[in-house]
């Protein structure tokens, strides 16, 4: 599933690399700010974004540094300023806090789900968790060169492949997922 700790290549990024402590926006709530100055901003009235003349306008979002996955195929990135990133969570809390019960962790392992990608242990690196497809967002290229060193696994040609298949799945839906209901 994945490459060996030493063939991990830290000077490039590449689908399917699994990166801890990325920014990941939490879009539940957003705020929109004006700035005041170049240190400081207020918050706006509800209605009123104050754009600029780009259409662009400040916003705060919660954000937590999470573990991710690029979902992002390898050309893309070379060429692209934005990187699609998927945040990765451990099965473990999913059960600990009742999200996941009723064997649905069985289900993910068995790559029984289209929304949830199965990503097993590997020697202390990572415990059985899952990339969550439904939450994924682009980021831009240069807050993960930032944190090359943040880099901890990279997926192997046949886990690449397997990710691939389960994007196109999440995608395309050519099935109902039965499973998650």
């Amino acid at each position: 599933m994945y490459l060996k700790p030493s063939e991990i290549v830290l000077d490039t990024l590449y689908q399917g690399d699994v990166m801890r402590g990325v920014p990941f926006l939490i879009f539940d709530k957003i705020v929109y700010l004006k700035k005041n100055s170049e240190s400081s901003f207020g918050i706006v009235e509800k209605n009123d974004h104050n754009c600029d003349n780009k259409g662009e306008s400040f916003i705060a979002v919660k954000s937590r540094l999470n573990s991710v996955i690029i979902v992002s195929q390898t050309c893309d990135i070379q060429k692209m300023e934005t990187v699609m990133v998927a945040p990765i969570y451990s099965i473990k809390s999913f059960e600990d806090n009742g999200v996941l019960k009723d064997g649905k962790s069985g289900l993910i392992k068995k790559r029984k789900t289209f929304h949830w990608f199965y990503l097993p242990e590997f020697e202390g690196l990572i415990e059985d968790s899952f990339a969550d497809f439904t939450s994924m967002h682009y980021i831009h290229k240069s807050i993960l060169l930032e944190r090359m060193s943040n880099k901890i696994l990279t997926l192997s040609d046949w886990g690449r492949h397997h990710l691939d298949f389960s994007l196109g799945n999440f995608f395309g839906r050519p099935i109902e997922d039965k499973y998650s209901k």
